[in-house]
């Protein structure tokens, strides 16, 4: 991954927009989605790097423990089209479905245009089981869709500081979308949707 612009914050919060309509008809580097992946998933990988047995009270660091990142390439230089699962500690994506999806996507978002046109789509996924076990209690499940709320803006300022134009949805039909990047419905659940372009 490269590093990020050296813009100030402020500067990129106050530039993020969600972008409506089809995206600009462009590709985007492999460099590109490599360092908007590396940065926009740190949260997520902070959690998955530490070591319990140092410390058996990281067991109970949860924020991140659960999400997965899944990612739908349309118009990325030097990576094939498909649908890909990335694995924050090893920086790697991993093909899961050859091809071009974005017409099955856009039925998943409910017809929206962005996820057709757009360079690629990240998908932010969460497994119910393995944040259960962490937190026993009835605050679980709202903690779990604060913490997607954190962990999406992350993704959406390194987007916008890489001069991106990005479109979040949590408007997903899961049967679609979890048969198409073949996960069960019992156990996981697709939270937020974000297209870059």
């Amino acid at each position: 991954p490269g590093a990020l612009p050296n813009t100030p914050a402020g500067s990129v919060m106050k530039s993020r927009r969600s972008f409506f309509g089809p995206f600009p008809d462009r590709p985007h580097s492999l460099a590109t989605l490599s360092t908007l992946l590396w940065h926009g998933t740190k949260s997520i990988r902070r959690n998955r790097l530490l070591v319990p047995d140092a410390d058996l009270l990281h067991t109970l660091d949860s924020f991140g423990s659960a999400f997965e990142v899944f990612v739908a390439v349309s118009r990325v230089s030097d990576l094939d089209q498909g649908l890909y699962f990335y694995d924050p500690r090893a920086h790697a994506l991993e093909l899961i479905r050859a091809g071009n999806h974005g017409e099955k996507i856009r039925e998943a978002l409910s017809g929206q245009p962005g996820p057709y046109s757009a360079a690629c789509t990240l998908f932010f996924t969460v497994n119910f089981e393995r944040y259960q076990w962490r937190y026993r209690h009835e605050r679980a499940l709202r903690e779990l869709y604060v913490s997607a709320g954190f962990i999406v803006q992350d993704a959406i300022l390194i987007a916008t500081a890489l001069d991106l134009r990005t479109h979040i949805s949590p408007a997903i039909r899961d049967s679609i979308l979890l048969n198409l990047l073949n996960l069960a419905p019992t156990d996981w659940q697709v939270l937020h949707s974000l297209s870059v372009g």
